[in-house]
């Protein structure tokens, strides 16, 4: 019983040696901007104050990419995530009561969702930016790769917001002729949010 003791007190300390010699990656930060932004260590990558809607996108990029390119890429996934943000938000308004919508309808939503949207956005701006470029080592391994995290931070005003979402909705009223007319009876306020751009773009 004591040998088998011994084995077993054996191998255990030799697995652990085995494990403490497992080849780790370690992060490298090679540089950065000169601030970390507060935004850049929130969780969330939306959210909303009383005035509008900020948006966060990271990305991240190899080390021979150029930055702008990374900048770039952050801050259209921004834009396709307030599309698609304004994609569903209209299409459970529509659903409440038309209940289904035609085919075209669908297309034109489903289109705005794959970052195919025609119309204009308004007035969404890229109001901070951050990148860290670092190495990722392995030196059991022996590699070294070099990335650059991309960061974007976006904002849009709900008067903006109420604008964009009047856009993507009259691509929609225009194939979908039961959409226009539950709007013209009142029984969908698409711009509750901000009754005053409904109301001034409807005098346009």
């Amino acid at each position: 019983m004591t040998n088998l003791r011994i084995i077993a007190v054996l191998f255990i300390v030799f697995s652990l040696a085995a494990c403490s010699s497992t080849s780790v990656t370690k992060k490298i930060v090679v540089d950065s901007s000169p601030t970390r932004p507060d935004w850049v260590n929130k969780p969330e990558m939306r959210w909303e104050t009383k005035e509008g809607y900020f948006y966060k996108s990271m990305v991240s990029i190899r080390g021979d990419e150029r930055l702008n390119g990374g900048y770039l890429i952050a801050s259209n996934d921004n834009r396709e995530r307030l599309i698609r943000d304004i994609s569903d938000h209209l299409k459970g308004k529509i659903q409440e009561v038309v209940m289904t919508l035609s085919e075209n309808a669908e297309y034109a939503l489903n289109k705005a969702r794959s970052g195919e949207f025609e119309g204009t956005i308004y007035g969404m701006q890229d109001i901070g930016q951050f990148f860290e470029r670092y190495e990722l080592v392995n030196e059991a391994e022996k590699k070294r790769i070099q990335r650059i995290d991309c960061y974007i931070l976006s904002y849009i005003s709900k008067m903006d917001y109420a604008k964009t979402e009047q856009a993507l909705a009259n691509q929609v009223i225009e194939v979908d002729p039961r959409v226009k007319e539950a709007m013209t009876q009142g029984l969908i306020k698409f711009f509750n949010e901000d009754k005053n751009v409904s109301q001034m773009q409807d005098n346009n």
